[in-house]
């Protein structure tokens, strides 16, 4: 998934070239927390279902994860193309301490408060190790084993990796279209190679699909947006009066099509017996969802008040932590249920483990999240050449 990006700290080389958009967008946050809520009630309904309650739409919530994906491939070509210099070293930081105080943070509660079954054995330590390096997607018995959204984040961790590799690429003015080229096809490619050659339970496809390479193509629906959004003329075009209503309306239409496609084949086993669907499905609601996120920005002045007024905003400023522990939190909270009385009807349970999920994401953006996210923006301002001034300066204010 997407943990969004800090806009202020997208330019560790140098300061940020002009934007035209405000620096937080009410409407990308919106597109972010819809696709974290689509993802917690695609888990809150394993325990709903059993206990004889079903969430309406639930079962398309996996999408939401492609929509996260989309997102990343945006604003992280963003972040590379907008500074006037790019500091690879600066881009690291960043990411780092954008992701992996929280995602440890995760391991630590699975490992030392709810589970430590893993650190008892040879398997489970090398289970443990593939997580802290971020690499359990290439492992099927590692993959969804300590908290199940955790494969997510090796996926975006080796994405952070191939876009520093292909940095210079991606701000070089005739070259960058080549890499988002490239990874559409490869996307594509793989996909149409994992479902020929693989000989298994077409449910097994999963684990050929949610690597990098299958999912290559979302990531570069979000690369193209921001590719468009930094060439002037196409920027102007995008958003133009009526080109931006239109192009909203039909990327809406494209991702509502794409989820209706997606009811029809939501047993794991039916998508991935389809072909066409294995290939082709996640490619079709990658535009569409590329296509919202390019044009929900250009009506962001007159939706931005209702969606903080919402709340819905707030959730996608927070989304990162609701994806991290939701998973905690439901099961918790299912465990609690099932020993309650015939009396207290299921369906509250959806509304009272929404709001423990939403308090908790709260806590943790506030005391772990944000501050690794200013961490790097400090680290820099003490190589600043002028912080020694003003630290001298404030010691003259102070004491004369």
């Amino acid at each position: 998934m997407d943990p969004g990006v800090d806009e202020s700290l997208v330019a560790d080389g140098g300061p940020p070239a002009p934007r035209p958009a405000p620096r937080n967008l009410a409407t990308l946050d919106a597109v972010r927390a819809c696709a974290a809520l689509a993802v917690v009630f695609f888990h809150m309904r394993l325990v709903t279902e059993p206990l004889g309650f079903t969430i309406p739409g639930s079962d398309l919530g996996e999408s939401g994860v492609q929509v996260f994906f989309v997102l990343s491939g945006y604003l992280i070509c963003k972040s590379i193309i907008s500074p006037t210099t790019f500091s690879p070293m600066g881009y690291v930081r960043t990411r780092s301490f954008r992701i992996l105080p929280l995602y440890y943070l995760s391991l630590v509660v699975v490992l030392f408060l709810l589970d430590a079954k893993p650190l008892l054995s040879r398997q489970g330590l090398a289970d443990v190790v593939s997580h802290i390096f971020l690499v359990q997607t290439f492992f099927p018995e590692y993959r969804t084993s300590i908290n199940g959204v955790l494969w997510t984040l090796s996926i975006e961790w080796l994405f952070y990796g191939f876009m520093l590799l292909v940095a210079a690429l991606l701000r070089h003015p005739g070259r960058r279209w080549l890499v988002a080229g490239s990874m559409l096809v490869v996307g594509v490619g793989w996909r149409i190679w994992a479902w020929s050659a693989y000989e298994g339970s077409p449910g097994d496809l999963t684990l050929y699909y949610k690597q990098l390479t299958g999912m290559a193509d979302l990531f570069a629906c979000g690369i193209i947006v921001a590719l468009v959004l930094d060439h002037e003329r196409a920027r102007e075009w995008v958003t133009g009066p009526l080109v931006r209503w239109v192009g909203l309306l039909v990327s809406a239409a494209v991702v509502a099509g794409a989820l209706v496609v997606l009811s029809d084949y939501a047993d794991p086993f039916a998508y991935y017996a389809s072909r066409r669907v294995y290939v082709g499905w996640p490619l079709l609601f990658g535009v569409g969802t590329a296509g919202l996120v390019l044009f929900i920005q250009s009506h962001e002045s007159w939706m931005r008040p209702f969606l903080r007024w919402s709340g819905l905003a707030f959730v996608g400023v927070i989304s990162y932590s609701v994806y991290l522990f939701h998973t905690l939190v439901i099961a918790a909270f299912g465990r609690g249920w099932r020993g309650a009385t015939p009396e207290v009807a299921v369906w509250t349970l959806v509304p009272v483990t929404l709001v423990a999920i939403l308090i908790l994401s709260t806590i943790t953006h506030y005391t772990v999240e944000r501050p690794g996210m200013r961490f790097p923006r400090e680290l820099r301002a003490q190589h600043d050449p002028r912080w020694i001034d003003r630290v001298r300066a404030a010691v003259r204010a102070t004491f004369g």
